[in-house]
Formats: C-alpha cells, structure tokens, sequence
C-alpha cells in the first residue's frame, strides 16, 4: 500500500470527511470535478467515484489537485485529513511535548524518516539551543526527515510568541582559540552571509549548499568558544539565523522539505536569542511558502498571521509587503478570490511606502517585481488568467539579476497564456526560462519549467515536443 512512501498518511480521514459531509463517492466525486472547473484548475480534475475510493481504501495516494479539491470541499487541512501525520503537543511535567521522539529512540542512521524537530525537543527551555546547534551542524547526511505540520507546527511557532523578549544579548582564528570576538569579526561574517545570499540567487541552492553549511559550523563554533560580550554573542546568533534559514533554503530547493525545516526551527530560536523577530518572521515566510508547496495553505496563513505578531514593530513597510503577498498566494491556492485582492491591494500599496534604506540585508530581492509576480500567480491560481497577466508581464519586464525568479515568473506567465489559450505566447516563455536555467542548479526552477512543459503538452500544439526537447537538451533532466 502507499502509506509505505508516505509516512503518517492516515486514508481513514477522507472517508470520514466525506462521510460527515453526508456524500457519496459519486457525489464526492461530482462536487470535487465542478469545483476545480470553477477555481480554475489548471488541467480540470477529472474526479472519479473508483479513484476517490482507491484513495479511502489507501491503495493510491491523492495527487495534488486531488488534495488540493478536498481541502477546499472538505474546509479542511491536509494533517486533518490524514495527508501527513503531526506530532502530539501537550507538555509533560518538564516541559517538553509529550510523545515528543528523542534522538535516541529514532533509528537515525539506518535510513529512516524521522519527523524534522528530532533532538530538538527542548529548544525553547534554558540551554536548548545550544543542543539545537548540536544537531544541525552535525553530518547527517544518511538521516531523513518528515515534515511538522498542523498542530505540531503552530507548537514552535507559540513558543517563539509566548517566549521572553529579553534576550542574553583579530580574527577568526584567535576567536576560536578563546580570544575576544569583536564587532569587525561580526562585521566580516555579516558580509559574507550577504555574498552566500546572492550567490544563491544565481546559481541556485545546490551549488552553495556546502559553503553555506560549513559557514554556519565556524559561526557556531565561534558562539560556543570564543569570547564576546553581549552585542558582540547577538549579532553572531543573527548571523547564525540567517545561515540557518539559507541552509534550510538550500534545502527546499533542492527538494529536501524535512531538512529544511528542521534549520529553519532553530533558526526561529537563534533570532530570538539575537534579539531579532524580523529574522524570525522571514524564517516563519520561508515556512509558509514550503506549507503552499506541500499542498497545505491553510498552516501557511497561520504562519504568515504569526508573523508579524511576533514581530512586532520590528518590521519595515518592504518585509511587510512580501509577508502580504505571500498571503495572496495561499488565498489564491484556496480560491479565495476576495481575499486574493485584498492582500493584493496591501502588498502594492506597502511596497509603495518601502524606504530602502530602512530595509535589513536580506530584504534586497523584495523589489516591485516580486509583489507583482505573487498578484498574477495568485489571481492565476483562483482561475482569473487575464487579469494576471499584466501583473506577471511587469514581473518578467523588472527582474533582472535573479534567474531562478525569472524561471518562476516566466514560467507562471506561461502558465497564465495556457489557460488563456495563447499557446504560442507560452510557448515562447518556455524557451525563454530553459535558456535562463542553463547554469543554474535549482530543483525548483526544474520543476517549474516541468510543469509549464507539460501543460503546454496536454494542449497537443504541435511545438510542445521541441519545448521537451530543448528542456531535455539543456537541463539534462526527465520532464516529461
């Protein structure tokens, strides 16, 4: 059966889902068709009374647009209906999660999943973090882990809310031997993060992963062994964060979702430590976009609404903007035309009061063409093409300097001029976001120009082969 590929998975809950909204699996089946026609799914689902019943028996797995239609028809997230298992979260005596699973009780290094918070139990209580570092920055190359989600997921999210906002605030060499860290050192790491940042723009998450894992150890090393006053110990656990939440991107792009989130939970803990919820309301946008992508956009607004509730008035008018249009795309996933453009309407309208030199350093991508990407991508996700359109066509016509969101752009651009009927159009994009992906080592720029090649194949126009081929040709990657 497939629960074997797809721990935690529960099929029992869809049965029940179904049965407590009083439907048939023919009716189920009927309701779940007309709704992706009027969402705009893009192919319609074509739902089946037998495949809804070989998804209850658990003898197949719910594809997305499957999972996506029940959670809409069902008003339901994926943990409740048993698309992924989650932890239990209630506190024991000592105040860790009951049936919380330590390292030693989860069989690390034969191979086995284990959930993404393993070993990090106690990350919120005095001294946890520096366990927390322990096991990130240990190889854990042959251990795999699962996402957290629903309950599970919103537990250290709480923990970062509820958490004390008072925090215990020449070279590289001689800090580690128990020398004195000063602010130039801090200084220097601070840069370099930055140099990581836009190396990742380039070239994509898999050719910096390395550098960027052995940047966070020397940071970490210099936080447990070298000496450092107050200010000095914040601002490497900020640099520590932010290496962090790349790692985990890294992660994510490459398609490793249980790594990822497992550095961006102590990256949450580090920007506490380092007196910084704005870095923590990023990692929190980081885990939004992972929960969109895993199907589930329901956990992704509870993160995005947390966001900046731990973050106060930390925040400039930039990383408030991005925050917004991300909720417009996990509205757009549940086709919530409303409150698509109301989010919409405030990320335009934050963008338009950003001052950039009140922005943090990692804010430099949150540009115009951002907001205007996730306003066509989520107006294209509740079935209105047209109208996203100019939005993507601006996104395309500003970006420059980023390759990977260039991919993204033309390809959802692409996308819209299929579901609009203009083939060609999307055709041309594609060409174009192949030849942007030449030098890029970037999973998810692979999947994208994926999904437009094969769409614009179900269309039957008869260019889509030379598309595939040209993808195969360059990217040297199955995609069809």
């Amino acid at each position: 059966m497939s629960e074997t590929a797809h721990p935690g998975w529960d099929p029992t809950r869809l049965r029940q889902a179904r049965e407590a909204a009083g439907l048939t699996q023919e009716d189920a089946a009927a309701e779940l068709t007309a709704l992706s026609e009027k969402q705009g799914f893009s192919p319609t689902l074509r739902a089946t009374a037998e495949m809804i019943r070989r998804h209850e028996r658990g003898h197949v797995y719910p594809g997305r647009r499957y999972r996506r239609a029940y959670m809409l028809r069902y008003g339901a997230s994926a943990e409740l209906l048993g698309f992924r298992g989650a932890l239990p979260v209630p506190k024991d005596g000592d105040g860790v999660p009951a049936g919380s699973m330590a390292s030693e009780r989860n069989p690390g290094d034969d191979g086995q999943a284990m959930p993404a918070d393993t070993g990090l139990e106690q990350l919120w209580t005095d001294g946890g973090l520096a366990a927390g570092w322990e096991e990130v920055t240990t190889p854990v190359e042959r251990r795999r882990f699962l996402t957290l989600s629903g309950a599970a997921l919103a537990f250290p999210v709480h923990e970062w809310l509820v958490a004390d906002r008072t925090s215990d605030l020449h070279r590289i060499d001689a800090a580690l031997a128990g020398h004195r860290v000063d602010s130039v050192l801090v200084a220097d790491l601070t840069t370099r993060v930055d140099a990581l940042r836009r190396m990742d723009d380039t070239l994509g998450g898999g050719a910096i992963h390395d550098l960027a894992v052995s940047e966070l150890r020397l940071v970490v090393a210099l936080i447990r062994h070298g000496r450092h006053g107050s200010v000095e110990r914040a601002g490497l656990h900020a640099v520590a964060a932010e290496l962090a939440r790349l790692v985990g991107w890294t992660h994510l792009d490459t398609g490793n979702h249980g790594a990822a989130q497992r550095y961006w939970l102590v990256a949450v803990r580090a920007a506490h430590e380092a007196g910084q919820p704005a870095i923590a309301a990023n990692v929190l946008r980081c885990m939004a976009g992972q929960e969109r992508a895993l199907g589930d956009p329901y956990s992704g607004i509870r993160l995005l609404r947390s966001a900046p509730t731990g973050a106060r008035e930390a925040m400039s008018a930039t990383e408030r903007a991005v925050l917004a249009a991300m909720l417009a795309r996990s509205y757009g996933d549940l086709g919530d035309r409303q409150a698509v453009q109301t989010a919409n309407d405030q990320a335009y309208a934050l963008i338009e009061e950003a001052r950039p030199e009140q922005d943090p350093p990692w804010a430099y991508w949150i540009q115009p063409h951002a907001i205007a990407f996730s306003a066509g991508d989520a107006l294209v996700s509740t079935g209105q093409a047209a109208e996203a359109v100019p939005h993507l066509w601006r996104a395309v016509g500003e970006v420059e300097g980023f390759p990977r969101d260039r991919i993204l752009y033309l390809t959802r651009l692409g996308t819209a001029h299929v579901d609009t009927g203009e083939i060609d159009q999307a055709i041309e994009h594609g060409h174009e976001a192949i030849a942007c992906a030449a030098l890029l080592d970037s999973g998810s720029a692979r999947a994208n120009i994926r999904s437009l090649c094969q769409q614009i194949q179900a269309t039957g126009h008869p260019a889509a082969a030379d598309l595939t081929d040209h993808a195969w040709s360059v990217l040297a990657t199955a995609l069809v």
